[in-house]
Formats: C-alpha cells, structure tokens, sequence
C-alpha cells in the first residue's frame, strides 16, 4: 500500500507500452501477505520495499526511495532546509498502523533519529497520515515516491544523516516460468 498507490500508475503505462500483450494482474496487499501468495503461488512477483531473504524468492534491487520528515508549514521544524538528530528529541511521530513494513522501518528511524513514535495515533493509510500533518495534528516520516510536488500546508525535510530510506526490490519465485518478463520488468524499474 505504500508503493502501489504511488508507483503503479506510470509503472503499468511503462510496462504496458514496452509489453502490449502482457497481461497484468495488479494485487495491493501488505508486505507478509504479498510474500504468502508468492510462496503458495499465486502471485509470480511483488514489489516490495524490504530485500528478502528466502531460498524459494529471488530479490532484486529496483530503487532507493529516500524518507523525509513530513511537518505542516507551522511547525517550528518548518523553516529549516534538513533536519538533524539533534532538532528532532523528543518530537512525536506519527506511524502506520502494524503490519505496514512502512510502520517497521519508521520505527528503526526512530530508534535511529531519537524520534519518539507516537503510539496513540496511528495511520491505515499514507493518505491518513499527510491529512494529519496538513491539520497540525504532528509530524511523520514519508517515502519520497509518495510526496506531491503540487502539495500544500505540508514541508518535507530531508534527513542530514544519510541513507535514511528504503530499498525497494522486485521479489519472485525462482521456479517462475515467466522470467524474460520478469527481466523486461527490471529494465523497465531502473530506466
């Protein structure tokens, strides 16, 4: 859910224009049910924002999709260009609800930052979240792939220590039978 809603679109248009005659079974789930229904077959590859290490999977590195900080326009986080482990103790961030990878990783950028999650707000959706940020409801971390260049009463900051983000991976099983797809697939993730 926090990919698909962001990178389906122009990814289908691209494969669909590089592959007219595929077709494609579009399926949004969280990351553990993905992986279930590439274990048990039903599904041939995923789009995940997490590697995956399993003998029966074949993960491949697609993208780097960067976390920023996401503040309303008010706040007093606002008007700095990056923010820094020491501007954010004791700042309360607001999460996904569990079972999201995104609540997961958000956690470890926490710990990480000395951010302190928020643990009576949580979010089902990116979506929920921004809409908060935007009321002054508190601050949250958000993956570059679902910022709104056209976006107001929302700043996002990025973080001053690198390599706060998230690897995303196209996951599929080693005994699919449609890997020249799967390849073409790639091509088209790191064009």
């Amino acid at each position: 859910p926090t990919l698909a809603s962001y990178g389906y679109p122009s990814l289908v248009e691209s494969i669909s224009s590089a592959m007219p005659g595929l077709r494609i079974v579009r399926s949004e789930d969280k990351t553990e049910d993905l992986l279930q229904s590439l274990r048990t077959g039903q599904l041939d590859a995923a789009l995940l924002a997490t590697p995956v290490e399993e003998e029966a999977l074949h993960s491949e590195f697609a993208f780097v999709d960067p976390f920023f900080l996401a503040v309303d326009n008010s706040h007093s986080l606002a008007e700095r260009d990056h923010v820094s482990m020491s501007d954010l103790q004791g700042v309360n961030v607001m999460l996904l609800e569990e079972g999201h990878c995104l609540g997961q990783q958000a956690l470890k950028i926490c710990d990480l930052m000395g951010l302190t999650p928020d643990l009576d707000v949580r979010g089902t959706s990116l979506e929920t979240l921004r809409l908060m940020v935007a009321a002054g409801a508190g601050v949250t971390i958000m993956p570059d792939i679902a910022i709104r260049e056209d976006e107001k009463g929302i700043k996002y900051l990025p973080f001053a220590e690198g390599g706060v983000n998230r690897s995303v991976c196209l996951v599929r099983r080693h005994s699919c039978v449609r890997s020249l797809v799967y390849d073409r697939i790639m091509e088209i993730l790191l064009s």
